[in-house]
């Protein structure tokens, strides 16, 4: 048989698993299977091209929209839930100030980087107090006061009142484990915030919640 000029054989339909090429190894002449090529270049760790890389390759997409495909997991997205802690029953708010403040719902301690900013959320479906009584929420950072979050105060008039609290506040916590709370501080001696089990005839449950901003 002749020899043959590679470029000039006759072209193939298609590329099989079984088809043969000759190779070059440490001088001695070769084949090789392209299916021995690619499982070669799927062991190096190559993604192979599909037609979702295609389309994705092929998309207008802004310098924020490919950022997204680099993160590393959903928590990294705005609006991702980072920590979430209810409460289902009765507080009684006995502290008279904001340095004693009594413990309504704690949340989960938690590290942070110094450059994450987060949404840290309060609610609780129902308070109740005495007359004239002023009962101050506040946002803690383990023992330290980061500020009043929500307030209610009842006027002198003689009737009953529940009211549903919520309050919020946007912060970038420190490099550091941080462990937030709210409290509560009443001028009066019976102030309760409560939270309950949800469904029929209950309260709903009331919560500490932080995500990403």
């Amino acid at each position: 048989m002749s020899d043959t000029k590679i470029s000039a054989l006759p072209a193939a339909s298609a590329a099989l698993g079984t088809d043969e090429l000759p190779i070059n190894e440490a001088g001695a002449s070769k084949k090789l299977t392209v299916a021995q090529i690619l499982a070669y270049v799927l062991a190096a760790g190559v993604q192979p091209l599909d037609s979702d890389l295609t389309a994705i390759a092929a998309l207008s997409t802004t310098a924020y929209g490919r950022s997204l495909l680099t993160l590393s997991a959903v928590t990294a997205l705005p609006g991702a839930e980072r920590d979430y802690v209810q409460f289902t029953g009765n507080v009684n708010v006995t502290a008279a100030a904001e340095a004693t403040a009594t413990t309504i719902v704690t949340g989960t301690a938690l590290a942070w980087d110094g450059a994450t900013p987060v949404w840290i959320e309060f609610f609780a479906p129902s308070s109740d107090q005495t007359i004239g009584t002023l009962l101050q929420i506040f946002l803690f950072d383990g023992s330290t006061s980061l500020g009043e979050i929500c307030r209610i105060q009842l006027g002198s008039a003689s009737v009953s009142w529940r009211q549903a609290l919520r309050g919020s506040r946007r912060l970038t916590p420190s490099n550091a484990t941080h462990t937030y709370s709210i409290r509560g501080a009443s001028s009066g001696a019976n102030a309760d915030v409560t939270g309950g089990a949800g469904g029929s005839g209950n309260y709903v449950p009331g919560y500490i919640r932080i995500t990403k901003a």
